[in-house]
């Protein structure tokens, strides 16, 4: 049976794999913060109670990111929204993969830095989602 740090090195890997493949799952983030926590009760280490903070966190900024970007915006907006958010997926997906890395070798602090990148994506989509709610009267457009 795997270790606790391996099963969720495994989780970790698996959800960096599908942001690279362009997959922002807010279930499944958010169920890998639940599971980061109840690793944390498990094993008692206090690390995988920052991992699962930083996955819930995340999985909130997405999942408001998402609810605005089914908003009407104009072309433009709409091609900028993708950007930024194919640049949130490689960064998320770096982030994650290299938490993975970390935990499964029992590098606390290396598993807290990647986690604080993660708390740095969350905190960057939630701003985007805010400045796109405050911008969406001026934003939204006739589709072309």
């Amino acid at each position: 049976m795997p270790s606790v740090e391996e099963g969720l090195a495994s989780l970790l890997r698996r959800l960096a794999s599908k942001m690279s493949g362009g997959v922002l799952d807010v279930d499944a983030l958010d169920d890998a913060g639940g599971i980061a926590l109840a690793a944390r009760y498990l094993s008692g280490r206090e690390y995988f109670y920052v991992i699962g903070n930083a996955l819930y966190n995340l999985a909130e900024a997405v999942g408001e990111v998402m609810r605005v970007a089914s908003f009407p915006f104009s072309s433009e907006y709409r091609s900028r929204l993708e950007e930024a958010l194919d640049s949130f997926r490689t960064r998320g997906a770096d982030a994650m993969g290299e938490m993975a890395r970390c935990v499964e070798a029992g590098d606390e602090c290396c598993a807290m830095r990647a986690a604080a990148r993660v708390f740095a994506v969350a905190d960057e989509l939630a701003g985007v989602a805010r400045n796109l709610k405050a911008v969406m009267p001026f934003a939204a457009g006739e589709e072309e």
